[in-house]
């Protein structure tokens, strides 16, 4: 059992009857899918001649947010949206300074687009790999999250205070092994290049 599904199966048991098998199952389809998005969005910034890395950046942050928001969706969970993207922001900003220096490559991304032809190759592959690992790892610290919520609260109802939130985070980030999850991440790109499911989100984007 990987990551993820070892996450999402600790969020059922803490659930109990809260929460059925069936909005599990949504919830990691929409990992799965927005991760996909998020990496071939990423290869479309990184083609920007210099900005591109930039604009990934800024991107990634609102991509994790509206996955949050489908996430919620699928698991019956309602939250105010000025809450998901202070805890998306969160997330974000740590995986963004602890898996594999991605603000350095990021800002290595932005200077490669400024070379025409080769330079531009990887950097839109770089961009596009980082996309999909941010996303995935923030979904599974999200999960983490609403994991640790339930046995905190007991429910998800009465979300509302930042500084009870920024506490469960940092113990979430604290507790994630963030080198395993972005192997599990980079793994699971790979997987997606394969079995064509970038591709599908191609297509995706485009409408």
């Amino acid at each position: 059992m990987n990551i993820l599904s070892s996450s999402l199966k600790s969020l059922s048991n803490s659930a109990h009857s809260y929460l059925k098998e069936n909005q599990i199952d949504a919830a990691e389809d929409t990992i799965q899918t927005c991760s996909a998005i998020a990496a071939v969005s990423g290869v479309g910034a990184g083609w920007i001649p210099g900005a591109g890395g930039v604009i990934a950046a800024g991107a990634m942050t609102a991509t994790v947010w509206t996955m949050y928001i489908k996430i919620n969706k699928d698991l019956g969970i309602s939250m105010e949206k000025n809450l998901l993207k202070f805890i998306a922001s969160a997330f974000v900003t740590n995986l963004a300074s602890n898996v594999g220096g991605i603000v350095a490559i990021l800002a290595v991304t932005s200077l490669l687009s400024f070379i025409p032809g080769v330079g531009s190759v990887p950097a839109a592959i770089i961009t596009g790999i980082m996309g999909y690992v941010i996303t995935y790892a923030s979904a599974i610290l999200y999960i983490n999250f609403l994991t640790k919520i339930l046995n905190v609260k007991g429910s998800f109802n009465n979300i509302h205070d930042k500084d009870e939130l920024k506490d469960i985070i940092d113990k979430v980030n604290d507790e994630a092994d963030l080198k395993e999850i972005a192997k599990e991440a980079k793994d699971e790109y790979k997987k997606a290049k394969r079995n064509g499911d970038l591709d599908k989100a191609k297509s995706q984007n485009k409408h």
